[in-house]
């Protein structure tokens, strides 16, 4: 029996080739990357130019092909395959042909739709990347509808959603899986992880599962865990790091993570990990969207309630777990949370608890006794995803849980004895009153003597109360209420935007306060480009002006995401849309 390496270890030219049309058959041409890019569950196609043919397609009868997978491969593992050359598929659900023309043997490989994702050797032949495959009916990451997997694999770009569930706020956010370095360090996070630094055979052996590795992903993309992509920090100083609100997409803290020998990147909050996550997820094959869960809970103790405590001067001495959740579609099905099948695997309850938790809140009396006032209604509101091909918003709350009552109302329960519903009258503007009315209904047949104590405060997205105070000096100018600053950012994008040709990008922003901004930045990334310019100051109501020049280098719709930065008024984003011809 012959092996392939050794039958045709001296082929004249050799060309794992055929890059363009594997990788155009594969979807996989928009990577940045060299060599050849396949899916599993999918032929590819090799060719071998020889110098001799002497009893040739005798000797192809007798041969196999091997292709192996991580840095200990082995048959029992199923990283390591060995295929005869006549097509029919091995255990292993491998398969391989081979075809004489004159001097030219063609390969035609098609890995299993259950193989391991990662890097391969094909023999001494060559190396090829195998990703999971959301086109191949077979595969377990299959998507049977097109606008669906154009959306949540082949998007570059996309909306994440922000702010409160009354007052939702939205930014572009730019993926970028095909970038240059993207797709290299997606798997060398695998490579970093705790499961293949314990057992690398066993990790690479079970990468032919996504739940798998979306949960390895899980556990990497934050910096918990050693040589995590991203370092998060919360308390609003981020020296020797960078803000994580100034983020504008994953690939700048992808290749930062990778090129730094896997030194976490400096700093992130829910959104910056949900976006990278998202990337990586969609670059290894896997459709992920964003998911922003409006007062989202966050259960510490796995019994489904948020406890928050008050003492007898109405002071909170606890603040409650609440924050704007984004999170990539995950490894515990949507249905199990809906229906509340906790025994699910993996994390049911705690995402469960994201989206249904009770709130109680236990006041301590002047009598010293304590009472509780139980929420269900609050958690998990307008959880929010880009619509499918457009930017607008798409409300899946109704995917996750059932409908419990009507936003502006909230129902509370104290000992079952009263009844308190609190109804307030629309969005609430800053720097202005607002109506909230309050109904108690006496459930007994006593008399009840209530009172009634409201506690209000400034609040993080993430449910940390805000201490800092600030002091306002004789002669600063000050906003009077209802004045609250509007700030847009104005971007005329000039010209027919082509591939290989420059087109220009100017932008402006009009400084609306009577001080002077220091230390100015505008800052673009997006169609396969990230540029910045610094502005030192910008006058009293000046208008700050940068021009970029870009250079497209793919066709389709991209967003050119825009920052405009200044340690005054913190970062303001915006987008427009491009349509790239080629």
């Amino acid at each position: 029996m012959f092996w392939v390496v050794v039958l045709l270890h001296h082929p004249s030219s050799f060309e794992l080739q055929l890059w363009e049309k594997n990788n155009m058959d594969h979807h996989t041409e928009v990577f940045r990357e060299d060599g050849l890019i396949v899916r599993r569950g999918q032929p590819f196609i090799i060719t071998l130019d020889l110098t001799s043919t002497t009893n040739l397609q005798q000797k192809l009868n007798k041969s196999k092909l091997s292709a192996q997978t991580g840095p200990f491969p082995a048959a029992s593992s199923g990283t390591k395959i060995s295929m005869g050359l006549n097509g029919e598929k091995e255990d292993s659900g491998w398969s391989a042909a081979a075809s004489l023309k004159g001097n030219t043997i063609s390969l035609k490989v098609c890995p299993s739709p259950s193989a391991p994702i990662g890097k391969y050797s094909l023999a001494d032949l060559g190396k090829f990347v195998l990703l999971f495959n959301p086109w191949c009916p077979d595969d377990t990451v299959y998507m049977e509808k097109k606008e669906e997997r154009e959306e949540y694999v082949l998007s570059q770009d996309g909306i994440i959603y922000g702010g409160d569930a009354k007052n939702i706020t939205h930014w572009a956010w730019n993926f970028g899986q095909f970038e240059s370095g993207v797709l290299k360090a997606s798997l060398k996070i695998l490579n970093e992880s705790l499961q293949h630094k314990k057992n690398a055979d066993k990790d690479c052996s079970k990468r032919n599962d996504p739940i798998y590795v979306t949960r390895v992903l899980s556990a990497m993309v934050n910096a918990n865990d050693d040589s995590g992509v991203l370092s998060g920090r919360w308390s609003g100083n981020y020296d020797g790091g960078v803000d994580p609100s100034k983020w504008t997409g994953s690939v700048e803290i992808l290749r930062q993570w990778h090129d730094s020998n896997c030194k976490s990147v400096r700093y992130g909050q829910c959104w910056v990990f949900a976006g990278v996550g998202c990337t990586v997820a969609r670059a290894l094959g896997i459709p992920c969207r964003l998911i922003t869960n409006f007062e989202s809970a966050h259960d510490t103790n796995g019994d489904l309630k948020i406890e928050t405590y008050v003492g007898e001067d109405g002071r909170m001495v606890k603040e409650s777990h609440c924050w704007s959740s984004v999170m990539c579609c995950g490894p515990v099905p949507v249905k199990a949370i809906k229906i509340g099948d906790l025994t699910c695997q993996y994390d049911a309850a705690f995402v469960y608890a994201e989206v249904n938790a009770d709130i109680i809140t236990t006041f301590k009396l002047y009598d010293g006794l304590e009472r509780n006032v139980v929420n269900k209604i609050t958690v998990g509101q307008n959880i929010s995803t880009k619509s499918i091909g457009k930017d607008a918003r798409e409300d899946v709350t109704h995917l996750y849980k059932y409908e419990e009552g009507k936003q502006s109302y909230m129902h509370a329960q104290v000992c079952q004895e009263l009844d308190l519903c609190f109804e307030d009258h629309g969005d609430i503007m800053k720097g202005s009153d607002f109506v909230l009315n309050v109904t108690v209904t006496n459930k007994t047949s006593a008399v009840k003597s209530i009172k009634l104590q409201f506690t209000s405060g400034g609040m993080f997205y993430n449910g940390k109360p805000d201490n800092e105070t600030i002091q306002v000096y004789a002669g600063e100018h000050s906003i009077s209420p209802g004045k609250a600053l509007a700030l847009y950012i104005y971007v005329q994008v000039t010209g027919n935007q082509r591939v290989g040709h420059a087109s220009l990008v100017k932008l402006s922003v009009e400084n609306p306060l009577p001080d002077t901004l220091p230390e100015c930045w505008f800052s673009i990334e997006g169609a396969n480009l990230t540029h910045g310019e610094k502005i030192l100051n910008v006058g009293p109501k000046e208008t700050a002006t940068a021009k970029f020049y870009f250079t497209p280098t793919q066709s389709g719709l991209r967003k050119l995401l825009v920052i405009f930065s200044s340690t005054k008024l913190g970062h303001i984003k915006s987008y427009v849309n491009l349509s790239i011809s080629k």
